[in-house]
This record gives structure tokens, C-alpha cells and sequence, in this order.
């Protein structure tokens, strides 16, 4: 997968025209602050719902991990 298939399918598989008119290197360097961004997103989304199951019963709330979270 080159580069830039890379990059349209970290973005949801949209066909991106600007990125044409990027060297290869920059396409590199793109590719890896989406990758980087995303997952500081779902570290983020991990840490809010940890804190939102603190308004749960403590009893339930490591069922709803389990559930929330079956990878864990």
C-alpha cells in the first residue's frame, strides 16, 4: 500500500486530491501524525469513560468495563 492509500484509508477511505501535491516524505510525515492522532484519540475516549463510570454504583462498574471494554 503506498503512502497515500495510507492516508485516504486512515482518513475513512476518501480520495484526497491535495495530497498530490505533497513529496513523498511529507506524505511519510503526514501518515504518521494521523496515526499518532489517533491514537491519542482513543486514549482520550479510554480515559473519559473511565472517569464517567465513576458515576456508576462501584459494584457495576467493573461490569461495565467488561462490557465497554471486552479487550481489556
Amino acid at each position: 500500500m503506498s503512502t497515500k492509500e495510507q492516508i485516504c484509508a486512515q482518513l475513512g477511505g476518501r480520495e484526497a486530491a491535495y495530497l498530490d501535491s505533497l513529496a513523498e516524505p511529507e506524505l511519510v510525515q503526514l501518515a504518521a501524525v494521523i496515526e499518532n492522532a489517533k491514537k491519542h484519540e482513543q486514549v482520550m475516549l479510554h480515559d473519559a469513560i473511565n472517569h464517567a463510570l465513576n458515576v456508576a454504583p462501584r459494584l457495576l462498574r467493573g461490569s461495565m468495563r467488561r462490557i465497554l471494554f471486552p479487550n481489556d
